[in-house]
């Protein structure tokens, strides 16, 4: 960057300073002060602080802490397997219609509510 041909071009960037880094070696703490009676940490102990968040990141919180969607939703029998080979048609014309397999629940769309617990997280 020294050539003259840099000479118009570097007065409009700013010299190269240290990057950031993901993983830094400073104490990001280091000015933390913590009180001497350690249970004033804990006095807010009754605000939710879950209904202050956005549903999509309890979601997230609740998966993290070892929430199962799929298993919930198997244990209140929302989700049923079935094996594929249950599943096929007996018989399908050339236009596509099939017989022979009544309607399965399962291919319905079913709009039931199910509350998940949030025990894990409190």
């Amino acid at each position: 960057m020294q050539d003259n041909v840099f000479s118009e071009v570097l007065p409009l960037y700013p010299p190269f300073i240290k990057p950031a880094s993901l993983f830094s070696s400073s104490l990001r703490c280091a000015d933390l002060t913590l009180p001497e009676d350690i249970s004033q940490l804990c006095k807010d102990i009754n605000n939710d602080y879950l209904a202050e968040r956005s549903i999509e990141e309890v979601y997230y919180l609740w998966c993290l802490a070892g929430g199962d969607l799929e298993k919930e939703l198997v244990n209140k029998e929302i989700i049923r397997s079935k094996p594929p080979i249950c599943t096929l048609p007996n018989f399908l014309f050339e236009d596509g219609e099939s017989f022979g397999q009544g309607r399965d629940r399962s291919s319905l769309l079913d709009d039931t509510t199910v509350t998940l617990s949030l025990c894990q997280l409190r």
